[in-house]
């Protein structure tokens, strides 16, 4: 049942935010649209450099006033951007390195691994058989559309794969396959889940990834059998060749190492294994356990293996092409996603605020109480369950990396969390199993529901975005263009107006816009001149109607749903509008 369910939940509104035509009418109001030779001609292309990152841009601005669309190369790049590019900045990045394939099987992006980019280029090659055209998909842009899909589908098939671990691995630490069920349906339903299974990026599996990492070291811990510990290590080297950030796997295979031997010489003491469900390990023959220290590095080493096998060219061009690597993994350290700010609000306060919007506000709190009670209980009675304390142990690293970079971030760095929000759900199940125990089935039926309720709004919170954002004409980007297209009427017969933003014009930040009506830059001083609107999607709409010289105006979605900050999904649009315009 939590399978059906999540496939149910994971694929409504795969089709969110694809590239379309359908913004043409406020790029070119005029009616002439540039088709896709003419995009290409006046400059609308992109020329792979094989020392370059293929995520990396080609052509940084370098204009001192930051205007963006002064010539009609300028405009032919954002109209590009338009008729390729979905809702979620970081999608497309995904079949940039894949276009630039072509000839050589180097991505030339490894923050991404191999084993996301090279399995969704062989999903699309399999279905949608990919003409080497670029205009073709410059005016059908819904053809290119369904690269997305292909690779929200691969991201949404590890949902389903996720269900199952967490089941299992809930059904090992608690013996309750009642709680292990609603564990899998409650993952199913975390709203930051339920967001990375309907993007075209590698989080989600990656983080599937670590916790069958996990599953595979418990069963090391419990039996100490080579199989089991080489296993955990290619499971931690698939992680990290999935996404990268994936690789504190690798802390997962010392731990289970330690956890072995602590438990072996001190007779159970301190460390001792949760029964295991399961009925195989009845049939199990007699083995010889490896030593620790050899268990260890033959983990690690198949790990290394594994990682270099789905990423080859990370190790070949150490050596070949040392540029490449030196761009793309030292581009991350610029990552906006990463390093940018944009408030004020300190680091624990947002990292808070994300990793309650990740799991739910509810389950979050339950889940602080119950890593609290579970840790207290494991000091008094000297006994862990090797399986929760291996959970902690890539969960506990990975908050402190968040914890340390999350301030002033906005609602997409929560997907960051997805381990910690997952270790939060698993302590809350955990924590349910000791209170009740074995306790009347209406009490455990009564848990099961709790905990879902605690998720479930939040999660089809999510669910509702995306199938809203499946008709653009209704979406806050159309209605968001249709105020900007008024606005630029009012005005059509003196100097363009002067809009501004914080990133290139994309639509994921930028509802379409009149390419050539508009004066449009990026935010900061511009020889004196104050931009007459800034644009800016948001996470949460701003209840004050001033910021300063400006008017604020919201579009809001519409429908039922929470502020969703991590999902781009019909996201909320700010239009600052200075005063003496409004009411033109």
């Amino acid at each position: 049942v939590p399978t059906l369910v999540g496939a149910a939940i994971f694929f409504t509104g795969i089709y969110w935010g694809l590239p379309t035509r359908a913004g043409d009418r406020f790029l070119f109001p005029a009616g002439d649209a540039w088709d896709g030779k003419r995009i290409l001609a006046e400059g609308g292309t992109v020329v792979a450099d094989p020392k370059r990152g293929a995520d990396q841009d080609a052509t940084p601005d370098v204009r001192p006033d930051g205007v963006l669309n002064a010539t009609p190369a300028d405009r032919a790049q954002i109209v590009r951007r338009y008729r390729l590019f979905s809702h979620q900045p970081d999608e497309m990045v995904t079949f940039m390195a894949l276009a630039g394939m072509r000839g050589t099987l180097d991505p030339r992006m490894y923050q991404y691994g191999g084993l996301w980019v090279y399995p969704v280029g062989g999903l699309i090659k399999l279905t949608l058989s990919p003409k080497a055209d670029l205009a073709h998909y410059l005016d059908r842009p819904e053809e290119f559309g369904k690269f997305y899909v292909v690779a929200r589908a691969y991201s949404a098939a590890w949902g389903l794969v996720g269900i199952w671990t967490v089941y299992l691995l809930a059904w090992r630490l608690t013996a309750n396959a009642r709680l292990a069920a609603i564990a899998g349906l409650a993952f199913a339903l975390l709203p930051v889940v339920v967001n990375g299974a309907h993007e075209a990026k590698p989080h989600l599996a990656g983080a599937v990834l670590v916790l069958l990492t996990v599953l595979m070291a418990t069963r090391y811990v419990d039996r100490g059998r080579w199989r089991d510990a080489l296993v955990a290590g290619a499971c931690a080297g698939a992680a990290m060749g999935m996404v990268l950030s994936s690789g504190v796997a690798f802390l997962v295979l010392v731990a289970m190492v330690w956890l072995r031997r602590a438990g072996a010489t001190e007779s159970g003491a301190a460390l001792r294994p949760e029964p295991v469900h399961s009925a195989s390990a009845c049939f199990d023959p007699p083995h010889r356990a490896p030593a620790p220290w050899r268990a260890c590095a033959g983990a690690i080493v198949t790990g290394l293996l594994v990682y270099c096998i789905t990423n080859p060219f990370v190790p070949i061009n150490l050596f070949r092409n040392p540029a490449v690597l030196k761009s793309n993994l030292g581009g991350l350290g610029q990552a906006k996603a990463i390093t940018g700010r944009f408030d004020g609000s300190p680091a624990a306060v947002s990292a808070g605020v994300l990793i309650a919007e990740g799991t739910s506000p509810l389950l979050a709190v339950a889940g602080v109480v119950a890593v609290i009670g579970l840790a207290g209980r494991a000091v008094v009675r000297r006994r862990v369950a090797p399986g929760a304390a291996l959970l902690a142990v890539p969960c506990v690293v990975v908050l402190i990396q968040f914890v340390a970079l999350a301030g002033g971030k906005t609602g997409e760095f929560g997907r960051f969390a997805i381990l910690v929000d997952v270790g939060l759900l698993m302590a809350t199940v955990i924590g349910v199993s000791v209170v009740i125990g074995k306790g009347p089935r209406p009490m455990q039926l009564g848990a099961t529901v709790v905990i879902g309720l605690m998720v479930a709004p939040y999660g089809l919170s999510y669910v509702s975005g995306y199938v809203r954002d499946c008709d653009w004409t209704e979406s806050t980007r159309a209605r968001a263009a249709a105020r900007l297209a008024e606005l630029a009427a009012v005005h059509k017969d003196r100097p363009p107006l002067l809009l501004a933003l914080a990133d290139d014009p994309a639509p994921y930040n930028l509802p379409p816009a009149d390419v050539a009506g508009w004066e449009i830059a990026l935010r900061r001083p511009l020889a004196g001149r104050e931009p007459a609107v800034i644009v800016r999607p948001v996470d949460v709409p701003n209840p004050s109607p001033r910021d300063g010289d400006y008017v604020r105006e919201t579009i809001v979605p519409r429908g039922w749903g929470f502020a969703n900050r991590i999902s781009w999904a019909d996201k909320p649009i700010e239009l600052l509008i200075r005063r003496d315009l409004v009411g033109q």
